[in-house]
């Protein structure tokens, strides 16, 4: 049973998937056995979630990746989610896109990674916690309508979706940040952007470079042009 009330837990989820717990070694060397999401599960989940009958408010409860949680809450929609969080269940949203981006305690950067906006995000102040309270608050950056966008940061998973969710009327597709991996596709509404997809890692940082170097080519001598 996927729902149980009105909680959708990741494990009942990757049950649905047929995807069972793997022994991963983490990073200090130690061994656990966890669940390995891959892009391509957000396909089967949209076919899960997509016609059958489901809670007005869904409260998310386990462990995942942000692109995992993004992508759920998309399909959920218009319905309303919530995120557990050790502060409780934080529902998902925020303000829309304005200016340079608000949050307290929470700032932005802007990039361009290829033909991506990537968009970063961290805390101010790293030693003071956020309250997640107050998700509701965060203005994201403002991004050129029809973008495609990449949300990268160190950020609870209620933040994460909630900016993603901000995106997802305007954008031609989200993708989350994952370090190791790159950033998955979990909102796209064009036909050449696969749900699931992954921008890699490498990419986005050549990527980034290369914008860098061509705005700093273009400061020193604007008349000059560098070809791609």
């Amino acid at each position: 049973m996927l729902f149980s009330g009105d909680t959708l837990t990741i494990s009942a989820l990757a049950e649905e998937c047929g995807k069972k717990p793997q022994k991963v070694t983490l990073p200090n060397g130690r061994e656990v056995e966890q669940i390995t999401w891959e892009g391509e599960d957000l396909k089967k989940i949209n076919q899960l979630l997509h016609d059958i009958e489901k809670p007005e408010h869904v409260q998310i409860d386990g462990a995942a990746p942000a692109w995992l949680v993004a992508g759920i809450c998309h399909e959920l929609h218009p319905g309303h989610c919530s995120v557990n969080t050790p502060q409780g269940f934080i529902p998902v949203g925020c303000k829309s896109p304005r200016g340079e981006g608000y949050g307290e305690n929470i700032q932005f950067k802007t990039k361009q990674a290829g033909d991506w906006v990537l968009i970063e995000c961290q805390q101010t102040d790293p030693s003071i916690p956020l309250d997640l309270n107050k998700t509701g608050d965060i203005e994201p950056p403002e991004v050129p309508m029809g973008s495609k966008l990449i949300l990268s940061g160190r950020m609870p998973n209620v933040v994460m979706c909630s900016m993603a969710q901000a995106y997802q009327h305007r954008t031609k597709a989200v993708a989350l940040y994952q370090p190791g991996v790159g950033a998955t596709v979990a909102i796209t509404h064009d036909p050449s952007v696969e749900l699931g997809s992954i921008v890699p890692e490498n990419l986005i940082k050549k990527e980034e470079l290369k914008t860098k170097i061509q705005n700093q080519a273009t400061v020193n001598n604007p008349s000059a042009a560098i070809k791609p």
